[in-house]
């Protein structure tokens, strides 16, 4: 690429209109010490700019937020306003600088007539993305089996509730990950075989995963 053009806007008048070109349209982030932090935009009111930041505590008073929109970065400083609820914050801007990148290079489109193009990339995905990304999953995980939990502990004394993946070899989920849509295993009574009328189902419970579960044994559950 050629050497950037560079334009620093400090008047406020200016603001609004680099707002609505730039930060509503965009790929936001929070400049920190040595990576950026994505946020998402939530709105603005004026010069008011509202930003969800999650995951972040003691953000300073005065920012960096950078918006990313095809060649262009805008490096916006901003101030809060108000403090932050339900991790919303709201900024008026100091200044913005805009950085234009102009290509000095054609661009190549990837299809099956391009067979000898090499191509290196790196730096795709920001180690911070993915932690916040396997952060936000992990908690709709629990929020999940937090529901299950809640729901099957109506019906019955003792509920343990596992996923698949949460256990790298364990023969008890053998009989769930068999069958495409497995069926619940329901005995009324583990002292009595002729209670459950899929024999061989009770016995693969009795074998497999009563047994070895002491949690189970000392809890005398008998449904699973």
């Amino acid at each position: 690429m050629q050497q950037p053009e560079i334009m620093t806007l400090t008047q406020p008048a200016q603001f609004e209109s680099i707002i609505n070109d730039y930060y509503t349209k965009g790929q936001l982030s929070l400049k920190l010490t040595d990576n950026n932090l994505p946020v998402e935009f939530v709105g603005h009111l004026g010069t008011k700019l509202y930003l969800n930041i999650p995951n972040y505590k003691n953000l300073p008073s005065e920012c960096l937020i950078i918006a990313k929109l095809k060649t262009e970065i805008v490096y916006g400083t901003m101030k809060q306003v108000e403090p932050p609820k339900e991790h919303v914050y709201i900024f008026t801007p100091v200044k913005f600088q805009v950085i234009t990148f102009v290509r000095r290079h054609y661009r190549i489109d990837l299809d099956e007539n391009n067979t000898k193009q090499i191509i290196f990339m790196n730096n795709v995905i920001c180690p911070v993305n993915l932690e916040i990304s396997f952060e936000n999953e992990k908690k709709k995980v629990d929020q999940i089996k937090t529901n299950i939990l809640t729901n099957l502990g109506k019906l019955f004394d003792l509920v343990k509730v596992f996923f698949v993946g949460e256990k790298i070899v364990d023969t008890r989920f053998r009989h769930f990950t068999s069958e495409p849509i497995p069926e619940p295993i329901y005995i009324p009574n583990i002292n009595e075989p002729n209670s459950v009328a899929d024999k061989k189902k009770f016995e693969n419970y009795k074998t497999n995963i009563y047994l070895p579960d002491f949690s189970i044994k000392s809890n005398q559950l008998c449904g699973r």
